[in-house]
């Protein structure tokens, strides 16, 4: 089988198996771009063609967690923020832009080696590599900071608000469960 008998018998499965793990339509079909790449240049690596869906299937998989590790980070969350200011937001963006507004004030209530590394690998961009090695750490253990100050603030923001997501996990809408929330206010 060839390459370009896959994209004609699995291109719309796969498409539609993308669409609901991704925000986007355009970020869909990237992704799809992207594994047909890889089918293309690593189809002689099949040794067994009845195994071919689940390998389609798998490098889907791995494909879209690719795409999520290299999105950018978060370069900075402040009033001046062009991400905060986009001209006629719906509903759903400016819940996200308000309550983006929250997160750098509970930020600076975490221990500091939680917010250290939370600042160095979201807002500078590093890598947790290079988080490990900046503070003399084991990959695991720089990994396990940072997930574990990403639970801190999660439980920090959640204390604060009522958070709505919809079915993909993208915040749908938030509110305030105090009258006036210390760090967002």
């Amino acid at each position: 089988m060839d390459s370009k008998q896959i994209w004609q018998d699995f291109r719309q499965r796969l498409q539609a198996f993308i669409r609901v793990r991704v925000r986007t339509e355009h970020d869909a079909e990237d992704i799809l771009q992207d594994v047909f790449v890889k089918v293309h240049q690593n189809l002689s690596t099949l040794k067994a063609e009845d195994r071919l869906e689940a390998w389609l299937f798998r490098l889907t998989r791995n494909t879209i967690t690719d795409y999520y590790r290299r999105s950018r980070p978060i370069e900075s969350i402040d009033d001046d923020s062009p991400y905060l200011t986009t001209e006629n937001p719906d509903e759903t963006d400016l819940a996200i832009k308000e309550l983006a507004r929250c997160i750098k004030p509970l930020l600076q209530t975490l221990p500091i080696k939680y917010r250290h590394a939370l600042e160095t690998v979201s807002y500078k961009g590093q890598t947790q590599q290079a988080l490990a090695d900046e503070l003399n750490l084991s990959l695991s253990a720089a990994k396990s900071r940072v997930q574990r100050g990403r639970k801190l603030l999660k439980a920090e923001l959640l204390s604060c608000c009522e958070v709505e997501y919809d079915h993909l996990g993208n915040v749908k809408d938030f509110s305030n469960k105090q009258s006036s929330c210390q760090p967002c206010s």
